[in-house]
């Protein structure tokens, strides 16, 4: 198969004809009902925690705002180096498919201190118009500023390394010229911030999120009511997009983006159960060892089975605390120097 050319995993385009179909009975909803999925994690006290998140769709193929190449422009905070690799890369944004998903969050959020202690998530959707579940649980990634964790060398190396072991689960499309068809993870970020509503963008100026107010001191509560006042941060023009001349919408945006977090999701096992079916029929799809370029499932079917009995090994998982935006293990630095992907098998369940 050629370089840079991979075919989709089976329930990839399953999830998005599914989700389309939503969109085609209500298109002018705004964000569609089938956007929204619940997302469960695990708190330190080993508690269960669900909340309703946006899906942002799959990771690299949102087209480049129009806010991107000026900001990056006006960049003060990017030293000389990366500001002429991410200008020179700004073109590729928007010209990738992946299996990941994405979705946003808060830096000071629960979900963050949950996910440092704990990766692994489960996604779940019901789908009305098609009368669908789907339940996806891997490993979820945080994609952060890269000033959030200064200059420290070790985070700094975890961040390469997660951005080296992601872009295997990435394939630029259509392929390209060059030998460089790599995602830059922190456009990507860019790109879905400036993307976002002005209500929304506004919302990660606030530096007290999920704050107790009664536990914030006087000042803090002055500079909480401040940041909370602003409830648009409008940059849908082009004449108003950040920049030094602007210094106080490029403070605020700077400030937001400091809080602004991609977590980014790879599945390991997708559970899909038809309920417009008589009787209703469930199919699993689970990742295994990496081959070649063998995404389809396997043409096995195994009635009968239970869940547990298709939990892979610990091996198979992406576990461990991360240490800044991730940490990578042993096991999965030598995947992410192949071009290798896990096979993905399914099997039918009794429902």
């Amino acid at each position: 198969m050629p370089p840079g050319v991979y075919p989709t995993p089976p329930w990839k385009s399953i999830l998005q004809a599914s989700l389309q179909s939503g969109l085609e009975v209500s298109p002018t909803a705004g964000v569609c009902s089938e956007a929204y999925t619940q997302l469960a994690t695990v708190g330190s006290d080993g508690v269960p925690r669900n909340r309703t998140v946006v899906f942002r769709g799959f990771a690299g193929n949102k087209p480049v705002h129009r806010v991107l190449p000026s900001f990056l422009k006006s960049q003060a905070v990017t030293n000389a180096q990366e500001k002429a690799i991410q200008q020179n890369k700004v073109a590729t944004v928007g010209r990738f498919q992946s299996e990941l998903l994405v979705f946003t969050t808060h830096l000071l959020s629960d979900k963050i201190h949950e996910l440092e202690k704990n990766p692994q998530v489960e996604v779940c959707w019901f789908l009305p118009t098609t009368n669908e579940q789907f339940r996806l649980r891997g490993h979820m990634y945080m994609i952060t500023s890269p000033t959030y964790y200064g200059h420290h060398v070790a985070a700094t190396q975890s961040y390469q390394e997660t951005s080296r072991y992601l872009q295997q689960f990435c394939w630029a499309d259509p392929a390209p010229e060059s030998d460089d068809s790599s995602i830059d993870w922190e456009l990507l970020r860019l790109n879905h911030f400036f993307y976002m509503s002005p209500e929304l963008r506004s919302s990660f100026i606030c530096d007290y999120s999920g704050k107790p107010y009664t536990s914030l001191t006087s000042q803090e509560q002055r500079d909480c009511q401040s940041q909370l006042a602003l409830t648009q941060l409008n940059l849908e023009q082009p004449d108003s997009s950040p920049s030094s001349s602007n210094h106080s919408t490029h403070r605020q945006v700077q400030q937001a983006l400091q809080n602004f977090v991609l977590l980014i999701l790879k599945p390991d096992y997708v559970d899909r159960c038809q309920l417009n079916t008589t009787p209703a029929t469930r199919t699993v799809y689970v990742r295994q060892d990496r081959v070649p370029s063998a995404w389809h499932p396997s043409s096995e079917r195994t009635p009968g089975l239970k869940e547990s009995d298709l939990k892979p090994s610990s091996s198979q998982y992406l576990g461990g605390q991360p240490t800044g935006p991730a940490e990578i293990s042993d096991h999965q630095k030598s995947d992410a120097s192949s071009n290798h992907h896990q096979q993905w098998k399914s099997f039918s369940l009794v429902p």
